[in-house]
């Protein structure tokens, strides 16, 4: 693990792995553009040494403050279209409002960083970061969405938090719903509007026998959610059952997240 994150920080080694095509030779070379949105290859390499455990060490310092940055820069916006400008002249299928590459706006990775971290927190940061995400969720209500203008190309942001966060429900509003309350759990513990109303939903849905359950509306919706559990990529849940072939090994599945969502609530009440 050491090697791969300190593979991750060698810049010939870098150069060597994205050689072989060369799109991604040049994806190599911006990969620090569009780091304060999401928009480049840098967020997910600074990600993975978060998710490995060395995202405080100090090559990290100036990306988890830019995650940090990314959340708490929406405080000074009442209007998210205040942050975008749009061209509705440009000839080309899809025409975007855009932000620039330094544009602060966050992603996925920006809070899977944040949580996994610790050289951020203090009270003070912990109660901006908290304001910051309720304030998004209220400034991007019906928002539409932008890309990132980059030489001249509209690139989409990665997994960027273009609308609210969705207190818990089922059938859940994105592919990593819990996942994604999980790590909002870890930034900010209930401070946010987000996680109480899904804590209060998670104790009523455990109230009758401790068990977390869901339904489907058809087959193919629960074979969508199962699958979500076996895919390898940033964006799933966390699967501990070997298989989901009996509804059991579901409700098992939600029910250790339920049980790992309250408890870091809960201890997290005694930590900054």
């Amino acid at each position: 693990m050491r090697n791969f994150v300190r593979a991750m920080r060698d810049d010939a080694v870098l150069a060597e792995e994205f050689s072989y095509y060369h799109p991604e030779t040049v994806r190599l070379e911006q990969r620090g553009l569009g780091i304060n949105s999401g928009s480049t290859l840098d967020v997910t390499l600074y990600t993975c040494q978060a998710l490995l455990g060395y995202g405080d060490d100090p090559e990290m310092r100036h990306f988890v403050d830019a995650s940090y940055q990314a959340f708490v820069s929406l405080l000074a916006y009442e209007d998210i279209n205040e942050m975008t400008s749009y061209n509705p002249n440009l000839k080309r299928k899809y025409n975007y409002p855009t932000i620039t590459p330094d544009t602060y706006f966050p992603c996925q990775y920006h809070l899977e960083t944040l949580a996994n971290t610790q050289c951020w927190r203090t009270e003070a940061n912990i109660a901006r970061l908290a304001a910051a995400i309720d304030h998004h969720d209220r400034i991007t209500k019906d928002f539409g969405g932008f890309a990132v203008k980059l030489g001249g190309k509209q690139v989409g942001p990665g997994w960027a938090y273009m609308n609210p966060f969705f207190p818990l429900s089922f059938p859940q509003k994105a592919p990593n719903h819990r996942k994604t309350l999980t790590a909002l759990a870890r930034v900010c513990g209930d401070r946010t509007q987000v996680v109480k109303a899904s804590a209060e939903t998670l104790m009523e849905l455990l109230s009758e026998d401790g068990i977390l359950r869901t339904t489907f509306a058809s087959s193919y919706e629960k074979s969508r959610f199962k699958d979500n559990f076996r895919s390898g990529h940033p964006y799933a849940e966390v699967g501990l059952e070997p298989d989901h072939k009996k509804d059991t090994a579901i409700w098992c599945e939600l029910t250790f997240w339920a049980v790992e969502f309250l408890y870091i609530l809960e201890s997290g009440k005694n930590q900054l």
